[in-house]
């Protein structure tokens, strides 16, 4: 399956607000992780796609790409954060440093229009796509 982003809307065939049991149905193989504390959602991650599903309430609220996200006809994952500003003429609305491991910390930069949260390691590489959909609808 080719992941190609369509900001707001979906990831490959994942679509934002739909019924999640709709897609996990469709493939056995999903390891699941209940909400963690005090957060509502659920993930479903399919490791060899390198792809994770955020679910609320069902529904279908955030897509997490860790081996391909085509947006445009390129690939985020592997190109450097310079290049995708560059390329792609934005602006990220807010940059933040989170753990991800007990020894790795990596950027995240958030881009609000286009409904994605980039995870840049130390070399400035993409390592993965959060992408969202659109909270109004």
């Amino acid at each position: 399956m080719k992941y190609v982003l369509k900001p707001l809307i979906s990831v490959g065939d994942y679509e934002f607000g739909a019924n999640a049991k709709d897609y996990l149905r469709k493939k056995d193989y999903w390891l699941y992780y209940p909400p963690y504390k005090n957060l509502k959602t659920e993930d479903y991650e399919d490791e060899r796609d390198g792809i994770k599903l955020g679910v609320e309430n069902g529904k279908i609220i955030s897509i997490s790409c860790r081996k391909e996200c085509v947006y445009q006809g390129v690939n985020l994952i592997g190109m450097f954060i310079d290049e995708f500003i560059k390329q792609f003429n934005v602006t990220p609305d807010e940059i933040d440093k989170l753990w991800v491991s007990e020894k790795e910390q990596q950027e995240v930069y958030n881009f609000e229009k286009l409904g994605i949260m980039l995870w840049i390691n130390d070399e400035g590489i993409i390592k993965m796509v959060d992408a969202f959909g659109n909270e109004d609808e």
